[in-house]
């Protein structure tokens, strides 16, 4: 059963005999986990003939930090003797978990690593830490310490219980640390008992295929059943399996399903197994630091993945978990799980259906039965939402145009400028030529964030792009009057514009509205009526203001304009997307010709364009009261 996302799972390894490689197992599934970016601590719970206080001590990582302090002379011995001598004052109860770490732990920065296609290594952005307690200082008075702990006799006096659990609640829930990974004692020891009883979310076993390791291994499983009603997740890893003998091989595996699936009551798989290497049996050093491809790497990371796995952390499993948490407005443990959720194999290829569920509109059985995605706005303003988005932000995909990375950009433009230009520069850093997504930076520069320097160099940039691009070239000549004052280079590209696409409209009404700020009221008459030609009704916005353009253009050629009107009123009802746009130029051609009263009502009707909050005021009109609101044909 997966744990809860939120705390680190306890997974323990563990082997009836020595000799098989469990923490050599163990310290490379570790350093995986590292690898991706994950906070793995390892804790050498083999008191009695300590295995992971050496491997780590005197190795040579090349793609690992050396702590910033020497290994500790303090380890899991001297904090539950602390405790068992201290009670309540101790360091396990009275330090918080940071502070235990510093005392107890050495710690590795462990870089990421990839296989390229040509099998080489090469460097990858995720940094993780890891993190080993060490069962002690293995210097001449360990055996004292450890037998002046008398772990069993804890137990039998009711302390060893409260302490382990209290330990492992406070490493669980203190948010430092991803996974705690167990090395546990062999055979029916008690530290064997307290790793895989009291600590385990997830049992790793490790098996060699001969009589003794399959018969040991046989018992554990029985004991371990009759303890947890089979109600306890595990995986067994064969090792070492030798190669050269395959017969006999598959001879011993076929005994040891039958004596696994018997003593469990149902079948135990059997997938996993770590070839036999002879680097094993001569160095203490991690494999997989070193060497990433061969069968013993491939052996190591398909351990990792399955433990992964097996505590619930594979992309299919925690997706639909991750996208319920967030439509429950859980920001927090969602970010959590998004943490998890990016370092996971495929977890790339998967974000993109994220994005698209919780914020692309959804169809429901009608084709025409649509539901709107979540509304971005109300995640960016909350600490853990805004956290949330930028992980997004980091880790979508931007090749080739993605469009997640577009959707994102339009849903942050106005609830989040910094988030929205991050987006921005990934896309554009993925697709540095492509046209519309240089012209939709330049636009949002302009409009977003006011900078119009920056902006004419990405819509300069758009037109290099696409020099036939009607919409960077209109929306070019835009910027040339309302920013540069500029209306000869302004005219030159709203031609260009028309040429490239004549059935663009709106440059058709943003060119008329050029010619209407130049008093050429007849020019500008047709081409705002060549704009509604062309049109589609679902541009409530553009016919809105074509409308008003046009009654604009009409009123100042003393002409009647009572349909434009009309449709001006009918397009403001009908509601839509308010955009930042500049009516100065019209208005003071309105302010030569208009009576006071007329030039009071264009300037009440263009507010209303700019801002629904200021429709209202148009009803002090008469002439607006009494219109009827109807479409143009």
């Amino acid at each position: 059963m997966p744990v809860e996302n939120t705390k680190a799972p306890f997974i323990t390894f563990y082997s009836f005999k020595g000799g098989v490689g469990r923490s050599m197992a163990l310290i490379n599934t570790a350093a995986i986990m590292a690898e991706r970016g994950f906070r793995v601590l390892v804790i050498d719970m083999d008191l009695e003939a300590p295995g992971l206080s050496f491997l780590m001590r005197d190795a040579v990582m090349s793609n690992a930090n050396p702590p910033a302090t020497p290994s500790p002379q303090v380890g899991l011995i001297d904090l539950l003797t602390d405790a068992k001598e201290r009670g309540a004052e101790s360091n396990l109860f009275a330090l918080s978990v940071a502070q235990m770490l510093d005392i107890y732990t050495c710690a590795y920065t462990i870089r990421g690593q990839e296989a390229s296609s040509q099998g080489s290594v090469k460097s990858s952005p995720n940094e993780g830490r890891l993190r080993i307690m060490p069962a002690g200082a293995l210097d001449e008075h360990y055996t004292t310490r450890f037998s002046a702990l008398n772990l069993r006799g804890l137990y039998e006096e009711g302390l060893g219980e409260p302490l382990i659990r209290t330990l492992k609640k406070k490493l669980a829930e203190s948010g430092l640390v991803d996974f705690v990974l167990i090395d546990s004692r062999t055979g029916f020891s008690d530290e064997a008992g307290v790793c895989t009883r009291d600590l385990a979310d997830y049992l790793v076993i490790l098996s060699g295929l001969n009589k003794q390791n399959v018969e040991g291994t046989s018992n554990f499983l029985r004991v371990l059943r009759g303890a947890t009603d089979g109600n306890v997740d595990f995986q067994i890893i064969l090792s070492p399996v030798p190669y050269g003998i395959e017969e006999l091989t598959a001879e011993r595996k076929e005994v040891a399903q039958v004596a696994f699936n018997k003593a469990w009551g149902k079948r135990v798989g059997l997938d996993l197994e770590i070839p036999y290497h002879p680097r094993l049996a001569l160095t203490e050093e991690p494999y997989i630091l070193w060497q990433r491809t061969g069968i013993l790497a491939d052996a190591y990371l398909k351990i990792e993945q399955q433990v992964l796995k097996g505590v619930g952390l594979d992309v299919q499993t925690l997706l639909p978990d991750l996208i319920a948490t967030i439509r429950r407005k859980d920001y927090s443990p969602a970010l959590q799980k998004l943490r998890q959720f990016v370092r996971l194999d495929g977890a790339k290829s998967h974000l993109s259906n994220l994005v698209l569920k919780l914020f692309a509109p959804m169809r429901y059985g009608n084709m025409m039965e649509v539901k709107a995605g979540l509304s971005i706005a109300p995640m960016v303003s909350n600490p853990d939402g805004r956290k949330l988005i930028r992980l997004l932000v980091e880790h979508i995909s931007y090749e080739q145009g993605e469009v997640v990375g577009e959707l994102l950009a339009q849903k942050l433009m106005d609830s989040d400028h910094e988030l929205a230009d991050a987006v921005f520069q990934r896309l554009i850093a993925n697709n540095p030529k492509v046209a519309y997504l240089l012209g939709a930076y330049a636009s949002f520069l302009i409009y977003n964030r006011g900078d119009p320097e920056q902006a004419q160099a990405f819509y300069l940039r758009a037109i290099e792009a696409e020099p036939k691009d009607a919409g960077n070239l209109g929306n070019y000549a835009v910027f040339l009057i309302n920013h540069r004052e500029d209306p000869e280079q302004a005219q030159a590209f709203y031609l260009c514009a028309i040429e490239a696409d004549p059935k663009h409209a709106n440059n058709l009404c943003n060119y008329g509205q050029f010619l209407l700020g130049n008093a050429q009221f007849q020019q500008a008459e047709e081409q705002l009526l060549a704009g509604t030609t062309h049109c589609a009704p679902t541009e409530p916005l553009v016919l809105a203001e074509l409308c008003f353009s046009l009654w604009l253009a009409t009123r100042l050629q003393n002409k009647t304009a009572t349909s434009w009107l009309a449709g001006f009123k009918f397009y403001l009802q009908q509601g839509f997307k308010r955009h930042p746009w500049n009516f100065t130029r019209l208005l003071a051609q309105a302010e030569k010709l208009f009576t006071p009263e007329e030039l009071s009502f264009a300037q009440a009707l263009a507010a209303a364009f700019l801002d629904a909050d200021k429709l209202a005021r148009l009803d002090q009109f008469e002439q607006w009261q009494t219109l009827e609101a109807k479409p143009v044909k």
